[in-house]
């Protein structure tokens, strides 16, 4: 009798801003920025940012406006990325390392998709443990003085940019098996409801979206919950 081949193990792709850290990087860095001018002027267009990422996070307007209307409303340099990783590792959602860990012990493939930008979220997925080459985010361009002009065109700056990627990856035969993805936005919820991903879970550990929530056959509101769910969706 010819013994069949184990089942390949589920890929696990991981938003990344509120998912594996605690906070919106790209709104850090603009918070980070906006600490040299006055209190009240800061607070202002911080409150103002808040609300177009919400939108954005909601489904409310696409990805790429909401990163246009962000990038506008302030300027970001090269200096402030040194603070921003700071407050970012800072920031690594208490206990997700442990996840990782538990589902590279169990051969699961790791993917890190994100609408943030490159230089906000390599330097956390190194300290992870996942490869640069399974890490997909959008890329900053700065002009010769250090200033953040614009995001480069690419798949992730539209909020179907999470079905493009996964979609491109399993052509590609990188993701041969199940797909299931992980995150606290609407752009995550994407892929499952388009049948690209084969599973989703919400996550509501950081700020919990009554819009994601309503949808998602999973929802977590705690990483202990997330760990637990995440090893029950391992078994057969």
């Amino acid at each position: 009798m010819v013994t069949p081949p184990p089942p390949s193990r589920p890929t696990f792709v991981f938003d990344f801003d509120s998912t594996l850290v605690g906070v919106e990087s790209l709104d850090e860095l603009i918070r980070i920025s906006l600490e040299e001018l006055p209190p009240e002027a800061s607070a202002k267009i911080l409150k103002n940012i808040t609300a177009i990422t919400d939108a954005g996070m909601e489904g409310r307007i696409d990805l790429s406006e909401s990163l246009s209307l962000r990038l506008a409303a302030t300027r970001i340099q090269r200096k402030h990325l040194e603070k921003l990783q700071i407050v970012l590792t800072h920031s690594i959602t208490s206990g997700i390392g442990a996840i990782m860990q538990s589902l590279q012990r169990n051969g699961c493939p790791i993917f890190v998709i994100s609408g943030a930008i490159d230089v906000c979220v390599l330097p956390v997925t190194k300290m992870l443990g996942i490869p640069d080459d399974c890490v997909f985010a959008n890329m900053a361009i700065f002009d010769s003085a250090g200033l953040l002009t614009a995001i480069a065109p690419g798949m992730l700056v539209s909020s179907r940019g999470k079905i493009d990627c996964i979609t491109m990856l399993r052509k590609s035969n990188r993701i041969p098996g199940k797909v299931i993805m992980i995150g606290d936005g609407m752009s995550d919820l994407l892929p499952y409801r388009e049948g690209v991903a084969d599973d989703f879970v919400g996550i509501g550990i950081h700020r919990v979206r009554e819009s994601v929530q309503k949808e998602a056959p999973h929802y977590c509101t705690a990483i202990t919950e997330l760990h637990t769910l995440i090893l029950s969706l391992l078994s057969p």
